[in-house]
Protein backbone atom coordinates (compact mmCIF):
# COMPACT_ATOMS: atom_id res chain seq x y z
CA UNK A 1 0.00 0.00 0.00
CA UNK A 2 2.70 2.48 0.94
CA UNK A 3 4.76 1.97 -2.20
CA UNK A 4 1.77 2.37 -4.50
CA UNK A 5 2.74 2.47 -8.14
CA UNK A 6 6.41 1.80 -7.43
CA UNK A 7 5.86 -1.88 -6.68
CA UNK A 8 6.97 -2.95 -10.17
CA UNK A 9 9.97 -0.62 -10.11
CA UNK A 10 11.13 -2.04 -6.79
CA UNK A 11 10.71 -5.57 -8.12
CA UNK A 12 12.88 -4.72 -11.14
CA UNK A 13 15.55 -3.25 -8.86
CA UNK A 14 15.39 -6.35 -6.65
CA UNK A 15 16.07 -8.65 -9.61
CA UNK A 16 18.81 -6.31 -10.86
CA UNK A 17 20.50 -6.47 -7.46
CA UNK A 18 20.21 -10.26 -7.41
CA UNK A 19 21.80 -10.51 -10.87
CA UNK A 20 24.68 -8.24 -9.83
CA UNK A 21 25.15 -10.30 -6.64
CA UNK A 22 25.34 -13.50 -8.71
CA UNK A 23 27.83 -11.79 -11.00
CA UNK A 24 29.97 -10.80 -8.00
CA UNK A 25 29.91 -14.32 -6.60
CA UNK A 26 30.95 -15.91 -9.89
CA UNK A 27 33.53 -13.18 -10.54
CA UNK A 28 35.26 -13.81 -7.23
CA UNK A 29 35.04 -17.55 -7.75
CA UNK A 30 36.64 -17.37 -11.19
CA UNK A 31 39.35 -14.98 -9.93
CA UNK A 32 40.22 -17.39 -7.14
CA UNK A 33 40.65 -20.38 -9.44
CA UNK A 34 42.04 -18.48 -12.42
CA UNK A 35 41.05 -18.68 -16.06
CA UNK A 36 37.89 -17.45 -17.68
CA UNK A 37 35.78 -20.39 -18.85
CA UNK A 38 32.10 -20.90 -18.14
CA UNK A 39 32.24 -19.31 -14.69
CA UNK A 40 33.62 -16.07 -16.10
CA UNK A 41 31.00 -16.12 -18.83
CA UNK A 42 28.21 -16.55 -16.24
CA UNK A 43 29.66 -13.64 -14.25
CA UNK A 44 29.68 -11.40 -17.32
CA UNK A 45 26.14 -12.36 -18.32
CA UNK A 46 24.92 -11.79 -14.76
CA UNK A 47 26.50 -8.34 -14.65
CA UNK A 48 25.02 -7.51 -18.04
CA UNK A 49 21.56 -8.65 -16.94
CA UNK A 50 21.85 -6.63 -13.74
CA UNK A 51 22.83 -3.46 -15.55
CA UNK A 52 20.12 -3.87 -18.18
CA UNK A 53 17.51 -4.46 -15.48
CA UNK A 54 18.78 -1.40 -13.60
CA UNK A 55 18.43 0.68 -16.76
CA UNK A 56 14.85 -0.49 -17.24
CA UNK A 57 14.17 0.12 -13.56
CA UNK A 58 15.33 3.72 -13.78
CA UNK A 59 13.40 4.34 -16.99
CA UNK A 60 10.26 2.79 -15.50
CA UNK A 61 10.68 4.83 -12.31
CA UNK A 62 11.09 8.03 -14.32
CA UNK A 63 7.96 7.31 -16.35
CA UNK A 64 6.03 6.39 -13.21
CA UNK A 65 7.07 9.60 -11.45
CA UNK A 66 6.16 11.61 -14.55
CA UNK A 67 2.70 10.05 -14.74
CA UNK A 68 2.10 10.55 -11.01
CA UNK A 69 3.12 14.21 -11.23
CA UNK A 70 0.57 14.95 -13.94
CA UNK A 71 -2.16 12.81 -12.40
CA UNK A 72 -2.74 15.29 -9.56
Amino acid sequence: REVGGFRHVLLIFFFASCAILVGDIFFHYHNTWGGYGAVGFIADISYLAGYILSFFGFVTMRLQMHSLAFKK
